[in-house]
């Protein structure tokens, strides 16, 4: 996607001739980094040494031709709710938190397996409850295309890894759009899969709604990835296999620019409706409609806020103290809610998965604005500054896709008046990822962004 940093594809092949080595990617990884880590603060934590001795032992194979799979020797950075043997895990708090995790999570530890050079944690808002960057541990992570304003969240220090070329890929978790957000705000493409695709050890008090995913710059990265990361692990109660589809050569498309309710920033919806025409420009057949899901979003929000109070409940006085107060707010409309409230938003959520599954009987995938407004101003939890909860109906179009479980992708479609990033959401029926990343592919190359972040000084 861009021009300044290598593929993971091209790094592969690179590898394969003898051209570059790990080593030496790893190497000027780490001088790239210290040169744009200042100005975002994208990293919780940095593992310099131990990530050129796991590039040094993939040269060597390399060079000996025991490479242990197509992604040995790629630079992969994981958010810091997940675990990484030896690594600190603070999850964005400094609450309940151990010295170093005694093991690998199932995707890190598969990504181990496969030779991938892990080198840093990134950062994320506390316990990954809003969808902007900031925490009591590792202060504000910035945009990389204006570091005044917002990067997302939760996964936003990997969606700015990303954007930096800091990292072939990052791995994130999504559970509203933690991916998928600042994917868009950034630039990138964010991919969260299919519910439970990849296991999840241990279990988050919303499994429901969350998962691990990918943020790359090309999505063959991704699928390349996608075989390594869908592996069964032991531990993980909830695991799904992927289907060997194949690749669709025509797609029955429908879109919809605001589900009939959301209310668009006006260079969005000016992006959105130009993406549709140019695909359409590309003989892609697409329908305007609006997924009959009604009033999916207060179920949302009131199982957020159930899990928030779960996690809230188990402090100490002295503990939630140290809690951000928007958190807390959230928490607080847990504890008053009521049993009945609370299974009625699950009813919701089965019951709105349904109407999506028979949606995509229709058709192929949806096409959607990924967030209806640009990135908003640091030092705010949501982009209406007097809001009493970050939970207030600015994420509509990927919180749906974790209540049904179902594949959804952002790509960069386009930039705004004052260069931010827009991005196009494709969702589709579950288990279809390998095709809608196929698809998802041919829509990224007609829209043929290749702008980079202001940060960088291109060479």
């Amino acid at each position: 996607m861009t021009k300044q940093f290598l593929t993971g594809q091209a790094l592969t092949l690179a590898y394969k001739e003898g051209s570059l080595t790990p080593l030496q990617v790893c190497t000027q990884l780490w001088q790239r980094l210290k040169q744009y880590n200042p100005e975002v603060n994208a990293f919780s934590y940095l593992a310099e040494e131990e990530s050129l001795e796991m590039a040094k032992a993939s040269t060597l194979r390399w060079q000996q031709g025991k490479a242990l799979s197509p992604i040995d020797g790629w630079p992969i950075s994981i958010k810091d709710s997940l675990e990484v043997r030896t690594w600190p895990m603070h999850a964005g708090a400094s609450i309940r938190t151990e010295a170093s995790s005694k093991a690998d999570a199932p995707v890190v530890h598969h990504l181990r397996l496969a030779g991938a050079v892990l080198f840093a944690k990134t950062t994320m808002p506390q316990w990954g409850w809003k969808g902007a960057t900031d925490s009591p541990v590792t202060g504000i992570t910035r945009n990389p295309w204006d570091v005044n304003k917002t990067c997302g969240g939760s996964s936003g220090g990997a969606a700015v890894a990303v954007a930096l070329g800091l990292g072939v890929a990052a791995i994130g978790t999504d559970g509203g759009g933690s991916i998928r957000i600042p994917g868009a705000f950034c630039g990138v493409i964010g991919y969260k899969p299919t519910h439970d695709l990849f296991p999840l050890y241990p279990l988050h008090n919303l499994a429901q709604l969350v998962d691990v995913g990918v943020l790359a710059r090309e999505i063959a990265d991704i699928e390349t990835l996608l075989p390594i990361l869908n592996q069964e692990d032991k531990r993980a109660v909830n695991y799904v296999p992927l289907p060997s589809i194949q690749h669709k050569e025509l797609y029955r498309l429908a879109y919809s620019s605001d589900f009939g309710f959301a209310e668009l920033d006006p260079e969005v919806a000016i992006i959105f409706q130009r993406s549709i025409a140019v695909l359409r420009e590309h003989r892609f057949v697409l329908e305007e409609k609006t997924p009959p899901v009604g009033k999916y979003l207060s179920a949302f929000a009131h199982i957020w806020q159930a899990g928030s109070y779960e996690s809230y409940a188990d402090l100490t006085a002295v503990e939630q103290r140290q809690l951000d107060p928007g958190f807390v707010r959230i928490a607080q409309l847990g504890e008053t809610m009521t049993l009945l409230e609370y299974l009625q938003a699950e009813s919701t959520r089965l019951s709105v998965s349904e109407a999506m599954q028979a949606f995509f009987n229709d058709y192929d995938a949806l096409l959607t604005p990924t967030v209806p407004i640009p990135a908003f101003d640091i030092g705010l939890d949501s982009p209406h500054a007097k809001s009493v909860s970050a939970l207030d109906n600015w994420t509509p179009f990927t919180c749906l896709f974790n209540m049904t479980g179902q594949p959804s992708i952002t790509v960069p479609c386009g930039l705004t008046s004052q260069g931010l990033p827009v991005g196009l959401q494709i969702s589709g029926p579950k288990l279809s990822d390998r095709p809608l990343l196929a698809l998802s592919q041919k829509i990224a190359v007609i829209l043929q962004f290749g702008a980079l972040p202001p940060l960088i000084n291109p060479v």
